[in-house]
């Protein structure tokens, strides 16, 4: 299928969304049952608090606006694509990561270039827009996008649980990419019911949902990415802050769903149409992900 030509600008509201949690040490293993990951679950509740975590996370700028054509939809507005495949990044003096804590953030990085045409490199003398990784709030949470450029902030702790693994880092770098979250999406009520009730009224603009030039008609509700939130994110007590609805597309374990450790699929293809990674490819794509072979539907 040839890829279709997006022309999409969005007029921003300045505002700030929070990053979803994200507990690698909670995804289901290959094999285990049902049963077992519902024990291991069990106990798991994720209940931030202001002075764990912000309650509002990504930041969007001001941007021009447009009109979608032929009915489809950017996965990432031209302001917020950044301008090259090849992304600076920095790790902040001032935060003083460890060696360990930045080999997992590069880590993570390499996942990315390993599965799409994006590629990273060091910051050089020069380089006046770059990832900017630090650590000096708490809490995990990334500017959204380029937007006007600079230093955009990814901002990991590691005293609230960032760098465990490289989980935490994909999914706060592809905010940085200019990814939303995929529960924010426009069609996300016919997959999942807010329960408006259980999330505190601090946390609640986290759940709002975003306008209709967000529906990604051409990719389907992805419970498997990288950028969805767990059934009980930002939940009161640990009850659910979403539940499941009958249109569920083929979840058979409602505890797996927001606690992938890498990028699904789709979270790949995704990448490969907002950043034009087909332009490399005579034939659609065809790439490896945990050792299985996907194929890269363009549009």
């Amino acid at each position: 299928m040839k890829p279709f030509t997006f022309l999409l600008y969005i007029f921003f509201n300045f505002s700030l969304v929070a990053c979803a949690p994200q507990d690698a040490g909670m995804a289901a293993k290959s094999g285990s049952s049902v049963a077992g990951r519902k024990e291991k679950w069990a106990n798991y509740h994720y209940v931030p608090t202001v002075s764990h975590i912000n309650p509002h996370d990504i930041v969007r700028e001001t941007g021009s606006g447009g009109n979608s054509i032929n009915g489809y939809y950017t996965l990432v507005t031209p302001k917020q694509r950044w301008p090259s495949s090849e992304i600076p990044y920095k790790f902040e003096a001032t935060s003083e990561f460890t060696t360990d804590e930045e080999g997992i953030i590069i880590e993570a990085m390499d996942e990315i270039s390993a599965e799409t045409c994006l590629t990273f490199r060091a910051a050089e003398v020069g380089d006046n827009d770059y990832l900017s990784f630090q650590q000096l709030q708490s809490g995990c949470f990334a500017e959204l996008g380029y937007g006007s450029g600079g230093a955009r902030v990814v901002n990991v702790n590691s005293l609230d649980g960032c760098l465990d693994d490289t989980t935490t880092p994909i999914h706060e770098i592809m905010h940085a990419l200019g990814f939303e979250h995929e529960q924010s999406r426009y069609d996300r009520d016919l997959y999942v019911e807010v329960q408006w009730e259980n999330i505190d009224a601090a946390y609640k603009s986290n759940f709002n949902k975003l306008p209709r030039t967000y529906a990604f008609p051409q990719y389907s509700f992805d419970f498997n990415s990288v950028m969805m939130y767990t059934l009980d994110a930002f939940g009161r007590g640990g009850r659910p802050s979403m539940v499941l609805t009958p249109k569920k597309a083929n979840v058979t374990d409602e505890y797996a769903v927001g606690r992938a450790t890498n990028m699904s699929t789709s979270d790949i293809d995704r990448i490969f149409s907002a950043y034009g990674c087909y332009d490399d490819y005579e034939e659609p794509y065809v790439g490896r992900m945990n050792g299985r072979t996907h194929r890269l539907t363009i549009f």
